[in-house]
């Protein structure tokens, strides 16, 4: 599937600073940092911006609308991509951590790879197997909103099988 060429809701060229489109060097790295290989759709869209605010900002799924990238949730920039454990380490201790993953057969949150923190509202996600026995190579894409009584504090809304669909899933 093609990303529209209208995919941020600013134009990409000239832009400077935080914005600036990302480097494959930069790419590369970030992969090597966190373990995982990111799907070639979200690489390209770094290469043409380094996150930021989305003309798209609703998910269809055929069946239901889930308002994501709204009230300053965007696409974070690649230096704020991070491994979901990074985000339980501001509110919960070790104990507890280990505590929640006894909810789950399998439990590997460091194959959460957090690519929008939705401005507070919840997290969007690349599953690389976090209850699986084995990390896969592709990711789903899993949107969290937060629940204090779910385990770590957030629970799954929206499941896509992967990134491509993922985009192609975003309307105005």
């Amino acid at each position: 599937m093609a990303i529209e060429d209208d995919f941020w809701a600013q134009p990409c060229e000239g832009l400077k600073g935080r914005y600036a489109p990302v480097s494959e060097a930069s790419l590369r790295n970030k992969e090597k940092e966190l373990g995982v290989t990111l799907p070639s759709q979200y690489r390209r869209l770094m290469q043409e911006q380094n996150g930021g605010d989305v003309r798209r900002s609703t998910y269809y799924d055929g069946k239901q609308y889930y308002q994501l990238f709204v009230n300053g949730g965007r696409l974070s920039p690649l230096d704020k991509v991070r491994p979901f454990t990074s985000i339980l380490d501001y509110f919960m201790t070790n104990e507890e951590i280990e505590n929640d993953k006894q909810s789950f057969d399998y439990c590997y949150p460091e194959r959460l790879i957090v690519i929008s923190d939705l401005d507070g509202h919840g997290l969007v996600c690349m599953d690389y197997g976090w209850t699986l026995h084995n990390s896969v190579k592709v990711p789903a894409v899993v949107v969290f909103e937060q629940n204090h009584r779910s385990p770590f504090g957030y629970v799954e809304v929206l499941r896509v099988a992967d990134f491509e669909e993922f985009i192609g899933g975003l309307v105005y």
